[in-house]
């Protein structure tokens, strides 16, 4: 990647390859019901570890040294999908996120050892804690949406996640779409 070309990208531990069965007819059955909020597609669920902005090829490499160090001593997690919920709330949703279970602890404490190793690398980190958490959709403002009813949701069987994905970020009017641009597997046995 040239140094002088830069791309918009963010850290992510990607739940669809496990979880895109479940989510997939979840979203679906929302979308009808709420067709005025912008749904994420159930291929491109995840967990955001660090979004970064624009970002140049060589910071690139300072991440992915730093995420290799962390990820090489972090064995994979156990989660499951849990309850529905909003930000700020459900009365008068912003985000309509996903809940997730299980080895939560672990997820952040494998977050924290790698905000650590990127303020080490020179990046900005997020000051808020980090609440691990799955977007489902966005509420556009000028459209407002009171009293979202979600629909029932049990919590699913818990699955292995087993790496992290650096991720480019390509805005367009139809949503994002993300690709890949490293992957680093969760090593430790």
């Amino acid at each position: 990647m040239a140094s002088e070309s830069k791309i918009r990208a963010f850290l992510a531990l990607p739940l669809a390859p496990s979880f895109e069965a479940e989510v997939g007819p979840l979203i679906e059955g929302l979308k009808r019901r709420y067709p005025k909020i912008r749904w994420i597609r159930p291929s491109q669920i995840h967990v955001t570890f660090h979004f970064f902005g624009s970002t140049a090829g060589e910071q690139v490499d300072r991440i992915s040294k730093s995420v290799s160090q962390i990820t090489t001593q972090t064995s994979p997690i156990s989660l499951f999908l849990s309850e529905i919920g909003g930000f700020p709330n459900l009365a008068r949703p912003r985000v309509i996120w996903l809940g997730i279970g299980g080895e939560i602890e672990k997820l952040k404490s494998l977050h924290a050892s790698l905000e650590q190793e990127l303020k080490k690398e020179g990046f900005q980190c997020e000051e808020r804690p980090f609440k691990p958490h799955l977007t489902l959709g966005r509420v556009k403002q000028e459209k407002g949406l009171h009293n979202f009813g979600p629909p029932e949701f049990s919590s699913t069987e818990t699955k292995r996640v087993t790496e992290i994905v650096l991720f480019e970020s390509r805005l367009s009017p139809a949503g994002p779409t993300y690709e890949a641009i490293a992957t680093y597997p969760l090593s430790k046995t």
